[in-house]
This record gives structure tokens, sequence and C-alpha cells, in this order.
């Protein structure tokens, strides 16, 4: 918010004869805040593992604004999937800072991904504000990897060549929270 104060001087005079006078001095603030907050990224994401600590932070959205405005964050949740009520269990939202933290053990949350929409306002007359979609997705460790076959067995020549590049056998494994295979030769 930019504060341009002027000072005038009024003075007032009536028609009769001798002619009288007043002054007085106005004083006058003229607001001025052209400019809203702009945050440093239009998307935010980050993904985080279930078992990560109590009190982590898991991100901060940061804006600016050109006047020089204190900006307070807040979440909104426009984005279809968002349940602020299950995000307030699950995570803390720090509205002077605009950071994320865990506060409680994703292990018990039921929801998996949140998308939600932050918004920067500058509480200044008139208010402005701008606003980030963010998403934090819970990466879920649920099953072991399973090996595609149960036995593996391979027969090597003593003469065989020691550097060789030739794979000498191949193990391949699914993991399904994942929902690839990895294999390694």
């Amino acid at each position: 918010m930019i504060i341009f104060p002027l000072q005038l001087t009024v003075q007032a005079y009536d028609t009769a004869f001798p002619s009288m006078t007043a002054q007085e001095d106005v004083y006058i603030d003229v607001i001025r805040n052209p400019n809203q907050p702009q945050f440093l990224e239009s998307f935010y994401s980050r993904s985080v593992p279930e078992n990560i600590a109590l009190g982590s932070q898991v991100l901060c959205v940061n804006a600016t604004d050109l006047d020089g405005d204190v900006l307070y964050y807040e979440l909104t949740g426009d984005q279809g999937n968002f349940n602020q009520n299950q995000f307030a269990r699950d995570f803390f939202f720090m509205t002077s800072g605009g950071c994320v933290f865990v506060r409680r053990n994703l292990y018990e949350s039921t929801i998996n991904s949140y998308t939600f929409t932050a918004t920067a306002r500058d509480r200044a007359y008139p208010e402005k504000f701008g606003s980030a979609t963010v998403q934090i997705q819970i990466v879920r460790d649920q099953f072991k990897p399973i090996f595609t076959l149960q036995d593996y067995v391979v027969t090597i020549q003593e003469n065989s060549p020691v550097n060789s590049t030739q794979p000498i056998i191949t193990v391949t494994a699914s993991d399904s929270d994942l929902r690839v295979s990895a294999c390694k030769k």
C-alpha cells in the first residue's frame, strides 16, 4: 500500500461588504494499492512418503507484493477433491508464511492426494490477492516387491570371461506400489 499525504489550505469568502473569510487546513491521505500479490510459481507440487516425521515441512508457497504489503495466506478448495477438514487433520498450514507442515501420522490418512488453491492477500485497501494451485501427494508403501519366479537358477562355466557385458541371468520383480516392474541383469 502506498500513501501519498497531501495538505491543502481552503479559504471561504462571503459576499458581504466588507468581506469576511475563514481558513482551514485539510489533510488528505491518498491510499494506493496498484499491485496484487504474485506467486513465484503458479503450480506447487510435492510428494511425501506416508512415514514422514511429524512436524516436517512439506512445502512453502511464496508470493511477493510490489507495494511492499505484508501478505497472509489461506487455502480454498475449488480444485474438486479438496476436503479442508481432512487436510486440517493431516497438515498444518501457516497463514503468516504459507508453509505446510505434517500434523499427524499419514499412515492414518485415507487421502492419497490433496489439490487446492493457495491465496495470498495483502490486507490493503482495496484488498488485492493472487493465487496458485498446490498439490500434495502421499506416497504409500503398502506392498513388498514380488519376484516373477520363486527360484532363479543359473549355471556358469568356470572359464567364462570375467569382464563380459553379457548378462548371466535376468531377475524380474514387481511392486504394486510403483505399478512398474524392476529388472536387474
